[in-house]
């Protein structure tokens, strides 16, 4: 059991002598200017900054916390003296899960998860949920210190989620303009289709639950509005878990239950929040949307702790209903090819002291450059930007694998400002720098979280560290902030966790604009769409199993019409798209568009298989640029008529 707690009492940081040179000039990206260092080698005066991290960065915690099992993170808020005002606040960084004096949480019992579910509840968790050995739900940030000590967990983190809605950042019988390009107008109309006995089921933040203080007013509709003016179904919308009032909803589900409707108008529509109890909150209305007889379920939903080389539970849950007939499709993502992905090598130790001279801290680091040595990842915060980072490498997810096994290998993750400090955590300004958990035998995964609240741009660097265990093969880092790499761009797949199940399909995104059914052809793709291409290297036994999948699937329209959700104008005033109508833009809205054509196959051949049917679509959609499979554009922009022909 580790017991450093993030770093040590009252810290000056100094570090180990290694070999200093430059980085590899092929190395792409801009390089530092000659006023930051370019590696933590070049700079050992620069990192002895006489931070008093003592209680922010949990070294003197050891009194109050024990042998805490709680994240680096859950570990900074918990020691941090918070209002529920500030909790609640913008200040906590982008996608953090925390509002009021709560935190979202995922916890994996040591042994029995109803147990660990019992221990939460009676230190106020709500929400709460179990799958498999995960147990979510919302914690007071008061009971966390207690949490961290119940013999029934193994280990606790934030539960971080988004939509993949992409900000370009009422209206009556408003109509998707991509029910004609992908051509479902001419499928309902050749077949005499329109989803009728079939139920689509919706997983995304919420349904009716609008924050009109976190969206800045109310919507332009209500649902009832919707459902009078046929946006959605005249019988109503079955909501089966919805997210509570004035916690941070969009009502995204909503729009994506529009887009359904415009597609397939007689199916019928059930709702169910993925943002409520975590990720095993999440996985857990995938089986209750099966259960109440949805034969198609999407989602637009991505948890950041997924795993990227391992099925992780919201995975599971998709296999598991797709074994039980149900169509499943995803929102492929909105990240790009923006993660860096590398080999491990060895970058010299790097060594934190503690007051006395003694060694507090000692590993190693990881390099950066192609050639020579560079421990250093240079980051750009924008103005009032965050940087969120997720860092991974090839073990197994105790989180996720039946038997337990964990990772063999300890790796840390530290944001340091331009000069080699350490930034110090400061959770209340939304910074959670240091992410020091305890890897071995849990979960191969570091995260970290640095808000800028400043009128200028930050340069950070990100360094990370083995501290114990075998050499990892693969270590890879995801952005889900807004912050931009400066260097080592190694343009990586994006597309991971469930929208790179075996079971299910992700939905990549073309503009409806940008498609022959508006004058342009090939279909032309979203940059952001996030990439496919990351193996399976793990099985759910933790077993090394590679495996690549063909994920995205195929794409769909999005920047469709809406009666509230997305927007009108560009930052100059400009129409998005020449009517005054809401625009939706992202893989969450491309999902809906091909979730809703499924829907219209199985009307038409109810026994449908669920990949009988991705095939059909698949096999019959219309290239986007380069001929046959991508891992972009997955087959290309689905043409729905023509799926009917492989249906019959």
């Amino acid at each position: 059991m580790r017991n450093y707690l993030g770093l040590a009492l009252t810290l000056s940081l100094l570090v180990g002598c290694g070999t200093t040179s430059q980085p590899d000039s092929q190395s792409t990206g801009s390089q530092p200017t000659d006023s930051q260092p370019d590696s933590l080698n070049d700079v050992p005066s620069a990192v002895t900054g006489q931070q008093d991290l003592s209680v922010l960065a949990l070294g003197s915690v050891q009194t109050a916390f024990g042998k805490s099992k709680l994240s680096s993170a859950l570990r900074q808020l918990a020691a941090t003296p918070l209002s529920v005002q500030s909790l609640g606040n913008s200040k906590n960084g982008l996608d953090l899960p925390i509002n009021g004096n709560y935190v979202t949480v995922d916890a994996v019992a040591s042994a029995d998860p109803a147990a660990l579910l019992e221990k939460l509840q009676r230190l106020g968790l709500k929400d709460g949920s179990a799958f498999q050995q995960m147990v979510s739900g919302r914690l007071p940030v008061s009971a966390l210190a207690q949490a961290g000590l119940l013999p029934e967990l193994q280990f606790v983190r934030m539960s971080a989620a988004r939509t993949n809605a992409f900000p370009l950042t009422g209206a009556t019988g408003v109509l998707s303009q991509g029910d004609f390009a992908q051509r479902s107008n001419i499928a309902r109309s050749t077949y005499r289709v329109d989803g009728r006995g079939i139920r689509v089921g919706i997983l995304s933040d919420s349904f009716n639950a609008w924050d009109t203080a976190t969206e800045g007013g109310p919507p332009r509709t209500t649902v009832a509005q919707d459902i009078s003016n046929g946006d959605l179904p005249a019988r109503g919308v079955q909501v089966l878990q919805d997210l509570g009032q004035n916690n941070g909803g969009s009502d995204e589900g909503r729009a994506m239950a529009q887009i359904v409707h415009d597609v397939a108008p007689g199916a019928d529509i059930s709702f169910a929040t993925a943002f409520v109890g975590g990720q095993a909150g999440f996985a857990n209305n995938i089986l209750r949307l099966a259960q109440a007889g949805s034969k198609v379920i999407v989602d637009d939903v991505s948890y950041f702790a997924e795993p990227a080389y391992s099925d992780g539970i919201i995975t599971q849950a998709v296999d598991q209903v797709a074994k039980q007939g149900v169509a499943y499709f995803t929102s492929a993502g909105n990240a790009g090819a923006e993660a860096f992905e590398t080999t491990w090598k060895n970058g010299g130790p790097f060594i934190l002291r503690g007051p006395g001279g003694q060694i507090d801290y000692k590993a190693n680091m990881l390099n950066y450059a192609p050639r020579g040595t560079d421990t250093l990842r240079k980051v750009i915060i924008p103005a009032g930007g965050v940087l969120t980072t997720y860092l991974e490498w090839d073990d197994p997810f105790a989180s996720a694998t039946r038997n337990g096994r964990g990772a063999r290998t300890d790796l840390d993750l530290f944001v340091l400002d331009d000069r080699g400090n350490i930034i110090p955590p400061d959770p209340a300004n939304g910074i959670f720098s240091v992410s020091t958990d305890d890897n071995i035998g849990n979960d191969p995964i570091e995260a970290v979280s640095v808000a800028n609240t400043s009128n200028s741009p930050r340069v950070v660097n990100l360094l990370v560290t083995r501290f114990d265990g075998p050499l990892p093969t693969l270590v890879r880092m995801q952005e889900y902030g807004n912050a931009s790499a400066q260097e080592y761009i190694t343009n990586s797949p994006t597309a991971k966790g469930h929208a790179n199940s075996k079971g299910g399909v992700g939905v990549a995104a073309a503009r409806f604009s940008n498609t022959p059914a508006y004058g342009v052809s090939p279909a032309l793709p979203e940059p952001f769409t996030s990439v496919g291409g990351i193996p399976i290297l793990f099985d759910t036994n933790g077993r090394r199993n590679v495996e690549l999948r063909l994920q995205p699937r195929f794409s769909a329209p999005d920047g469709v019409n809406t009666s509230f959700f997305g927007q009108t104008t560009f930052g100059d005033g400009s129409l998005v798209d020449g009517d005054n109508f809401p625009n939706f833009f992202g893989t969450s809205a491309a999902a809906p568009h091909a979730a809703a054509a499924a829907a219209l196959l199985l009307q038409n051949k109810p026994r449908l298989k669920p990949e009988d049917l991705f095939d059909a679509l698949a096999f019959t959609s219309s290239d986007m640029g380069k001929k046959g499979y991508d891992f972009t554009n997955g087959f290309g922009l689905l043409q729905v008529d023509r799926a009917f022909l492989l249906t019959r």
